[in-house]
């Protein structure tokens, strides 16, 4: 059995991409098998001279490809891969389903929200809701289109069950005025008879799932400058002061409303420009980076590297009244309508 790791290891930040698949290994054979390691990088994509990259130069989707040679080197039966495809481009992607549809593919249980990947590797689809678990024999949009048929058809159910019960509960209320008028036992008795059918109807009415109760829904109405992001001959380098230039953002403007993709490969520096606007968000003077300052900027950590350790150890609600504006009801709304229960706050 292999898990496929969400993150890696602190520790493992100084090693070599060989030494770090290779610490997953039993460790009397580390250093007699270590082309196993060599094996499983070369499997995902890794050429080289690249698997004596040290693990803290990788880009987020090399870091991936990294946690499945971990998982992957042991030569498990089973595999279990959580969101494994985050961070990963399109040429990633390609790579990760061919692996998990090649033939030499351990058996697998995959969480993942691309639904493009779950309906090309998968033929059996779980869905978590309503406290339950739905299994479907069916790749995830067929299993999708399924569940939507049985919700409707629930629905139309319980409709008719409801419409049978108000019939019922209507008619017991009539035989119960008529028992009580005409001081007729058996009319009485009759409408209680009813009334136990109908409370018999209700608890055996046909279930229907509230869905899962998130939304989620971004306000620009009250954005008022035309230009919340200016940036302008911004050279953009990985963090730290050594590291060559991967490229020049020359002009690039982003307006209320605007809704822009930041595509290239692992490693080409999306989130190194991420990074370098996130630094200029709170420095009005910038000269390459420039925000309105009407701009709110609110930033989505994945991997939550700005949370120091000591931060970690807070509750939700503790630190979002240490690091936002917001009111403790309108930080504890926002964790209910983000899915968060009460008890988790």
């Amino acid at each position: 059995l292999a898990r496929v790791e969400q993150f890696l290891p602190e520790e493992v930040g100084d090693l070599d991409l060989v030494a770090a698949v290779s610490q997953e290994m039993p460790g009397e054979i580390r250093d007699t098998e270590s082309y196993r390691a060599e094996r499983a990088l070369s499997r995902l994509g890794f050429a080289e001279e690249q698997q004596r990259l040290k693990v803290c130069q990788l880009s987020g989707g090399q870091q991936n490809r990294l946690l499945l040679a971990r998982a992957l080197v042991g030569e498990p039966d089973v595999l279990l891969l959580d969101e494994p495809s985050n961070h990963m481009d399109l040429a990633t992607l390609a790579l990760l389903e061919r692996l998990l549809t090649d033939g030499s593919c351990p058996a697998f249980l995959l969480v993942s929200h691309d639904r493009a990947l779950l309906d090309a590797v998968t033929e059996r689809t779980l869905v978590l809701r309503d406290g339950c678990c739905y299994d479907f024999a069916l790749p995830f949009s067929p299993a999708r289109q399924a569940l939507l048929e049985r919700d409707i058809a629930a629905r139309a159910a319980r409709a008719d069950e409801e419409k049978k019960i108000a019939v019922l509960r209507a008619s017991a209320r009539r035989l119960a005025v008529w028992g009580r008028v005409y001081d007729n036992e058996k009319l009485a008795r009759k409408a209680k008879n009813m009334e136990k059918r109908a409370a018999r109807l209700e608890l055996a009415r046909t279930f229907v799932s509230r869905g899962s109760g998130l939304d989620l829904s971004i306000s620009t109405s009250e954005a008022r400058s035309r230009q919340l992001l200016t940036v302008e001959g911004l050279d953009v380098r990985p963090p730290g002061a050594d590291h060559p230039l991967l490229y020049r953002v020359e002009d690039l403007v982003i307006r209320p409303g605007d809704r822009v993709a930041l595509l290239g490969a692992n490693g080409s520096g999306k989130t190194s420009l991420l990074t370098a606007l996130m630094a200029a968000s709170g420095d009005p003077t910038g000269e390459q980076i420039r925000f309105s300052p009407q701009a709110v900027v609110g930033y989505y950590d994945q991997e939550l590297k700005t949370v120091s350790p000591q931060q970690k150890t807070e509750t939700m609600a503790g630190y979002l009244r240490r690091t936002s504006p917001a009111s403790d009801r309108e930080i504890v709304l926002g964790l209910v309508h983000a899915g968060f229960p009460h008890q988790e706050h």
